[in-house]
């Protein structure tokens, strides 16, 4: 045992950002769905975990193994919010939900880089908050099948709920040093903080995912398959999931069609929107065009397929904006219009989405 705690202490500048970077690389590649038992099952012993932890650390202070439990707490938060940002980020669109990513993230990388602020029992109560709010705002949803205000609100009462109780056991059996007072300040501020950003629409609608996207000039649907139809172009993506310099070529009378597929958890059934909107050069602002709402069933693992048309558009940068009814965007779809008088060069190109 000796030897392990020597081997930690002498090389603990380089062990953490190894597990946490490398834990962070392989949670993308393999957790699946938010609404799977087996992530969930994960997350739950990772809180149930962090839990016991931060009782040993604040009953043993002065026992020459707490730095091991200062390791594995710092793991283990690492874990947890390794998973929350791979969740978090796959029902996002980064450029509308950044400030709680950054969040996450930041709560992720604090466990290595903060790590004599985590010996603080203020910062570990606060943080392990965070983690069983982030927890129940997307699992109640998959629980219940209903998104609204009111599950996140209740989401963030029972959270409330847990931590006051859990902080109160700690104070009458582990602790009584503990300021009872100060750290309801703390939560109830973080609380605040999680609340305002859900009524800017910054928190992701997870657990709600855009899987695929596409423009075209035709939708059919032949056998449960959709066909878009498009003509050829410059096009590029990278890896088949972001667009660059994406352009639809119509004549003056043709619609453009755009086609998307989100997944959603079998008992979620919601209304989201397909947001048409069109960049303006002379207020350098985009400008609604359309607003086509779409009624969401969960349950089908490629994601419920749907799609929606304009007519009145010309050449520019256009978007389709998925959001929920709230705002919340699942997804963001750049593309530039091009109105041409003739297409008869241009070949016909069609995409099959199951």
């Amino acid at each position: 045992m000796k030897n392990i705690l020597n081997y930690f202490k002498k090389n603990e500048k380089y062990i953490g950002p190894i597990f946490m970077f490398g834990g962070f690389f392989i949670d993308s590649l393999t957790l699946r769905r938010s609404d799977l038992l087996a992530e969930n099952l994960l997350l739950l012993f990772y809180l149930l975990l962090a839990g016991i932890i931060i009782m040993v650390i604040n009953k043993y202070q002065q026992s020459r193994y707490v730095s091991i439990f200062n390791f594995l707490l710092f793991f283990t938060f690492g874990g947890l919010f390794s998973v929350f940002t791979v969740f978090y980020v796959r029902s996002s669109a980064i450029s509308a939900s950044w400030p709680f990513l950054i969040l996450l993230f930041g709560a992720m990388i604090s466990t290595e880089f903060l790590r004599k602020q985590y010996q603080i029992f203020n910062i570990q109560i606060s943080v392990y908050f965070l983690a069983i709010f982030s927890f129940l705002i997307f699992h109640l949803p998959i629980v219940t099948g209903i998104m609204n205000f009111w599950i996140f609100m209740i989401s963030g009462l029972v959270a409330l709920t847990i931590i006051y109780f859990y902080l109160f056991i700690i104070k009458k059996f582990i602790n009584k040093n503990i300021l009872f007072l100060k750290n309801i300040v703390t939560i109830s501020m973080l609380f605040l903080i999680v609340n305002f950003m859900y009524f800017l629409n910054f928190i992701p609608p997870v657990p709600l995912v855009m899987m695929d996207a596409e423009i075209g000039i035709n939708v059919v649907k032949e056998n449960n398959i959709y066909k878009i139809t498009d003509y050829k172009n410059d096009s590029v993506k990278l890896l088949g999931l972001i667009n660059w310099k994406e352009k639809i070529s119509l004549l003056p009378n043709q619609r453009i069609y755009f086609f998307n597929s989100v997944f959603a958890p079998s008992k979620i059934k919601t209304e989201i929107y397909h947001v048409w909107q069109k960049y303006d050069t002379k207020t350098n602002k985009w400008q609604n065009v359309a607003k086509i709402p779409i009624n969401l069933q969960g349950g089908r693992d490629y994601g419920y397929r749907s799609y929606s048309y304009v007519s009145n558009y010309s050449s520019g940068k256009w978007r389709v904006v998925i959001e929920t009814g709230k705002g919340q965007v699942v997804g963001i779809h750049n593309f530039n219009v091009e109105v041409i008088n003739n297409i008869y060069l241009l070949e016909d190109v069609i995409f099959k989405y199951k």
